[in-house]
């Protein structure tokens, strides 16, 4: 269903694939059925660690104090992003884009200037 709506809105255009929580779990997989058009990956407090090495730039964000996803679990998916930056974010949970906002729009705008330099 994702991936159609993808080529029905997107079409072969490149874009970028942003999740948070069990969206994670759902923007790695398109990430990964769609390589050749997901030029960037965020992840925001993801949940479920099974993932393929994907080679586009990646930012990985954490809560220390999400009690919903955790913040070591997130850690495990760095190993199959070797472009990726990953951040645990202090006086933050599951909620950070919101409780931590200047810093979580810092390092989205560092990610989209990595995402750049491949065009």
């Amino acid at each position: 269903m994702l991936l159609g709506f993808i080529d029905s809105t997107v079409g072969d255009e490149p874009f970028l694939v942003i999740g948070h929580s069990y969206g994670g779990y759902l923007a790695r997989a398109i990430a990964n059925r769609r390589a050749d058009q997901a030029v960037g990956l965020a992840l925001i407090c993801p949940v479920g660690a099974h993932t393929r090495d994907v080679p586009q730039p990646v930012l990985v964000l954490a809560g220390r104090q999400d009690a919903t996803a955790g913040h070591t679990g997130p850690w495990e998916l760095v190993e199959h992003y070797p472009r990726a930056t990953f951040a645990v974010l202090d006086s933050a949970g599951h909620a950070l884009l919101h409780e931590q906002p200047d810093l979580v729009q810092a390092l989205f705008a560092e990610w989209l200037t990595r995402v750049r330099e491949r065009f």
